[in-house]
């Protein structure tokens, strides 16, 4: 809504099957490895004043009310809650806010609230980001065809990354 952005992160030790194929186009993708130590390290957040790196929480809002375990009983915030049908996601999302929320519950669903906020806050915001610090190793989707690897490896070596790049583990053969 204008006012608070966000980028989003799959948690898990290993590379998911499932999340290649639903966030990848067919031929390319690639899968960024990173830590919150290495977010908190390499993000300059100075510009924007302090971000929130937190997983997402996963509700069914027809029957959970908004008190959240993992929350330590605190109200969640906007930008933290999936339907429980995303879980598969394990979620990890790295917000700004332009707008102290706390401050104004109510204001959510007022259409001159939402203009207000559209007019006076951007569509995006330029986060510097030290690639280095960041990128622990930048895994090449398995489903990626042979071109997008060659651009991969050229981009990575443009950045000093290119000890980094790793084929998909799914495309080795299986022990059994």
């Amino acid at each position: 809504m204008y006012s608070n952005f966000a980028t989003c992160w799959h948690a898990s030790p290993y590379e998911s099957a499932a999340m290649w194929k639903l966030y990848c186009t067919e031929f390319a993708g690639v899968a960024i490895v990173s830590t919150p130590l290495r977010m908190h390290e390499a993000v300059d957040l100075a510009p924007y004043g302090q971000g929130i790196l937190s997983p997402v929480e996963y509700l069914d809002f027809e029957k959970d009310d908004m008190t959240l375990p993992k929350s330590f009983g605190q109200f969640a915030m906007p930008g933290l809650l999936k339907r429980k049908s995303f879980q598969h996601e394990n979620e990890v999302r790295g917000l700004i806010y332009f707008v102290d929320y706390s401050k104004m519950p109510s204001q959510f669903s007022s259409a001159e609230y939402a203009e207000k906020i559209q007019k006076i806050n951007p569509h995006g915001i330029s986060v510097s980001v030290e690639l280095n610090r960041l990128i622990e190793e930048i895994y090449i989707s398995p489903l990626a065809a042979t071109h997008f690897k060659d651009v991969v490896q050229i981009m990575a070596e443009r950045h000093g990354l290119a000890d980094r790049v790793r084929p998909s583990t799914l495309l080795g053969d299986p022990v059994w």
